[in-house]
């Protein structure tokens, strides 16, 4: 987003449409060992 935003590009934000979701992401960071469980705003 920022490397878009810094181009020039008018973007919306990280709670825009088209962000890519972030939870598989995460989970992938999960699975490596990396520290995980605090809370996510939201998510419930």
């Amino acid at each position: 987003m920022l490397d878009r935003h810094l181009e020039g590009e008018d973007v919306q934000g990280p709670h825009a449409n088209d962000v890519p979701p972030f939870q598989p992401l995460y989970d992938g960071y999960v699975a490596a060992g990396l520290p995980h469980g605090a809370p996510v705003p939201g998510l419930g």
